[in-house]
């Protein structure tokens, strides 16, 4: 079966969540199958001391997105729309374990550009 723009995209924005996790001297990994149900694509750790808790570990659970959409700028904020209100309500739900945050990988249209980093 052939590789998906989208699987591209996705695989995309998943190494570059994790490179930036990295050099924040964080651990992420790949979401397995049961939490990829629940909209979480990855996870990411990070341990040590929090200045003002007692923590020594905090998780953070990632919804991934890659898009070669335009985001709407408002000079400050990218914007992202996610589509169905249902992925919305469970991305922001605050009753829930750890948060979950959506990270989102803007890419340029041309395909050929999207390695290039600045």
């Amino acid at each position: 079966m052939a590789t998906t723009q989208q699987d591209i995209e996705s695989r995309l924005s998943y190494a570059y969540l994790h490179a930036v996790v990295s050099h924040a001297g964080f651990v992420c990994r790949p979401a397995v199958f049961d939490e990829d149900k629940e909209g979480i694509d990855a996870v990411v750790t990070a341990y040590g001391t929090f200045p003002g808790t007692y923590k020594t570990q905090v998780t953070i659970n990632i919804q991934l997105k890659a898009t070669i959409s335009e985001p709407t700028d408002d000079g400050t904020h990218l914007s992202y729309f996610i589509q169905g209100i249902k992925r919305y309500d469970v991305l922001r739900a605050d009753h829930r374990e750890p948060v979950r945050l959506l990270v989102v990988l803007f890419l340029p249209k041309n395909h050929a550009d999207w390695l290039e980093c600045t």
